[in-house]
């Protein structure tokens, strides 16, 4: 049995008591040695750590690990510079025990952490099918950051600029480095403007952490200006997202302000603990060579992004883009920034000019951006260009989730839905952080019909609390789309409980009631979300929300009112030259045909020598035609528009425009319900959520005699939209031939009541006022 060691005893010549047995056994030598080591070994490992870029955590895991070890090193040095000779049940049971915390501890404050390199190698394939291995950050250890507009403390409007100018320079410095996940004011203007703000005013802290919190960005990075004489004095506040702690309050003057922005943006990334390391290899160049050196040309461009970006006032966006060119011809950033928002104005003309001075100027463009130029060149028709540039973007810079976005946009334009998700979900690989890409996946699944692996999405995005409305908002629409309307009810409600003002829910709810026969309620649900929209998507959404109310119930007297106020809702001139042409053949239905056709003659005046914009005239012009039932003259223009959005790669809008649909609408009206029936098929294969096509395709077979699968289809329609007087005046007919006069009156009155308030001269009401009154009448006797 092991001895209990006497620790306080007497011995002649040497010190007595507790401390002679501590000297006497060497412990404070061995304490002290080990302290030696240990102090070695953590500057060794901070070392290799900045040297190496290893994970900042490893330090303070050794760090932890020497500590909790202490004990075990005290004791076994205490015990073994003695004369015992076996270990002892101090030691036998004190270490392990010891052992156990440690790794417990350890095991508390390390557990998830990364502790080893912050970089991760990538195998993949750049464009020329070559395999490619890169080093790229690390999720874990990505900084990500809200940068947010800065206040003018001066007193003097005129410097008001400053407050998105700094930030612009800031983000455009930070934007050289991979290491950090940036979005600007320009980023979040969706989320700014939803709360009523804009860039004229300062927002509070807790909006910004709002807003950041929403975005899943781990920073916020805020500041104020100001200037006496020619001296710039500007404040940068770094804070801690979730516990809004000020991590870092800098002070920097100077004369010079592009300067000052190359200082700030290093000792933010120190700030940061990004590795001192990282910073030293990366290639930084000064802000002033990938931006511009004239204030005059910041200060337009400035006023240009807060025109194109908040306002969506792209004209006096291009004039202030022009003044900043002509103050710096050289400024690449400024030429790609009016590509845009040329594009949208609907210059296209403008847009490729612009792309051709900025590819002059590219040499003054980071290299990443140099390829998103390059992804510009789609406009001048050359769309397999613009994807060899994103692949080769892609290839270079694996860890540029920007790139990523960017060939996930190619994809979804060319209607290739599933290769979009791939990429997304490549993203999300790079960074799990940036989940707000799992909505878009969720709108992708449900565009393709496969609805349970939507919810999944949705409910993945809504795992946080500042999300849950949305994603309620979204699994709503799911399930409306579904014909499961009480579950779509419930979490609109749900939804707007956690966000009354969430006008994405009140559309909803308005769909439902519109699609389920509750019209009063629609209307009012619409009236609700068109007062509390603030942006223009949310009004946009809010007219084209109660266009298809109006236009459900064939009441086109009131459709063509609203298209003026829902034209002015649009995103710039190209995207309301889109939607009028949708649009147009409601004059048509009304009675007013000129109308129409003086509004096509304004869009062909408008649009110039453009192709992709002539296209849009052409597609108003399809829809009138066969408003008119004008098969001659609709037919040679489906495939004229085909060939255009292809050459574009603009796959996706041949089906929001229902190319397939059109088909099969001419087909009709040449009375091919064969052929028709084939076009809506291959429509519907291609928009699985659009239910209206249920209808035709019933229409069809009713006309080919038969009435299984008509009814079969006409089910289909009707799940969807239980209103839909289409589908319920086919059934009619339908009972009606098979002899079933109750069932087929039942049906023409439920229509009669959908259509309550069309116009008199609407086709499908006169052929429902025409059958009820065959089913009305008496049948004559048989003689």
């Amino acid at each position: 049995m092991a001895r209990i060691p006497t620790l306080f005893r007497a011995s002649a010549g040497r010190p007595s008591g507790l401390l002679g047995s501590l000297l006497s056994r060497k412990v404070p030598q061995v304490a002290v040695a080990y302290v030696t080591l240990c102090w070695g070994v953590l500057q060794f490992v901070d070392w290799l750590s900045e040297r190496y870029a290893l994970a900042p955590a490893l330090t303070d895991f050794f760090f932890y690990l020497v500590v909790l070890l202490t004990p075990s090193v005290l004791t076994v040095a205490y015990f073994r510079g003695g004369d015992e000779p076996h270990w002892t049940w101090v030691e036998k049971i004190g270490v392990p025990v010891n052992l156990a915390v440690a790794g417990a501890v350890l095991w508390l404050n390390f557990q998830g952490q990364e502790l080893g390199s912050i970089n991760q190698t990538v195998t993949l394939q750049d464009s020329s099918g070559r395999t490619v291995e890169r080093q790229v950050p690390k999720s874990a250890f990505r900084k990500r950051l809200a940068l947010f507009f800065f206040e003018n403390t001066s007193g003097d409007p005129k410097l008001d600029w400053l407050q998105q100018g700094i930030p612009i320079v800031l983000a455009t410095d930070l934007s050289q480095d991979l290491y950090l996940g940036l979005q600007d004011s320009y980023n979040l203007v969706d989320r700014i403007r939803r709360a009523g703000f804009s860039y004229r005013d300062v927002l509070a802290l807790g909006l910004e952490r709002q807003i950041a919190k929403y975005q899943r960005l781990d920073y916020i990075v805020t500041g104020t200006v100001t200037k006496t004489g020619d001296r710039f004095s500007v404040r940068v506040d770094l804070y801690e997202t979730e516990r809004v702690k000020r991590l870092a309050r800098r002070t920097y003057q100077g004369t010079n302000l592009f300067e000052l922005v190359d200082d700030m943006s290093v000792q933010l990334k120190r700030d940061l603990d990004v590795p001192a390391q990282h910073i030293d290899s990366i290639a930084d160049f000064p802000v002033a060579e990938v931006l511009t050196r004239s204030l005059t040309a910041l200060e337009h461009f400035t006023l240009a992004r807060n025109f194109a970006d908040f306002d969506g006032n792209y004209p006096a966006a291009l004039q202030q883009f022009d003044q900043a060119t002509a103050a710096d011809p050289s400024f690449a950033t400024a030429y790609l920034e009016q590509i845009e928002s040329s594009l949208l104005a609907a210059k296209i003309d403008q847009a490729e000019r612009h792309y051709e001075k900025g590819q002059q100027y590219a040499f003054k463009l980071i290299e990443r951006y140099q390829f998103f130029l390059r992804t510009w060149i789609w406009l001048k028709g050359q769309p397999e260009e613009a994807l060899q540039a994103i692949e080769k973007w892609v290839a270079l810079y694996p860890d540029d989730l920007q790139a990523h976005r960017r060939l996930a946009v190619h994809y979804m334009n060319t209607a290739q839905q599933d290769r979009a998700i791939a990429t997304f979900q490549r993203i999300l690989e790079l960074d799990p952080e940036t989940s707000g890409h799992l909505l878009q996946m969720g709108l992708l699944e449900r565009q393709n019909g496969r609805y349970a692996e939507a919810l999944r999405l949705f409910e993945q995005f809504g795992n946080r609390e500042e999300r849950r409305s949305t994603a309620y908002e979204n699994m709503a629409d799911t399930y409306r789309l579904q014909g499961q309307f009480e579950q779509a009810r419930s979490l609109y409600q749900q939804s707007l409980a956690l966000d009354d003002n969430n006008t994405g829910a009140q559309l909803g709810l308005a769909s439902l009631a519109s699609s389920t026969g509750e019209f009063a309620g629609a209307l009012e649900f619409n009236r609700l979300a068109l007062a509390n929209s603030r942006t223009s998507d949310q009004k946009e959404n809010a007219y084209a929300n109660l266009l298809t109310h109006y236009s459900l119930r064939h009441q086109w007297q009131k459709v063509v009112p609203l298209i003026p106020q829902f034209l002015t809702t649009n995103n710039g001139l190209i995207n309301s030259l889109l939607n009028q042409a949708f649009i147009l053949d409601s004059y048509v239905l009304v009675g007013q045909q000129d109308m129409a056709f003086a509004a096509l003659k304004r869009m062909q005046a408008q649009v110039g020598s453009s192709p992709l914009l002539a296209t849009f005239v052409q597609m108003g012009y399809l829809r009138v035609y066969l408003a008119l039932e004008d098969a001659a003259r609709a037919e040679p223009l489906i495939p004229q528009i085909e060939a255009t959005l292809h050459r574009y790669s603009l796959d996706q809008l041949i089906d929001a425009i229902e190319l397939e649909r059109r088909r099969g609408g001419v087909a009709e009206l040449r009375k091919d319900y064969k052929q028709a029936l084939q076009f809506y098929q291959r429509h519907l294969k291609r928009n699985p959520t659009d239910a209206e096509s249920h209808a035709d395709i019933g229409r069809c077979y009713r006309l080919l005699g038969d009435p299984a699968n008509a009814k079969a289809s006409l089910a289909k329609a009707l799940q969807v939209i239980p209103a839909l007087p289409e589908a319920h005046y086919e059934l009619a007919e339908i009972a009606l031939a098979e002899g079933d006069r109750s069932t087929a009156l039942k049906e023409i009155q439920y229509t009669l009541k959908v259509l309550e308030g069309a116009d008199q001269s609407d086709k499908l009401l006169i052929k429902a006022k025409a059958l009820s009154g065959r089913l009305i009448s008496p049948t004559p006797a048989v003689q």
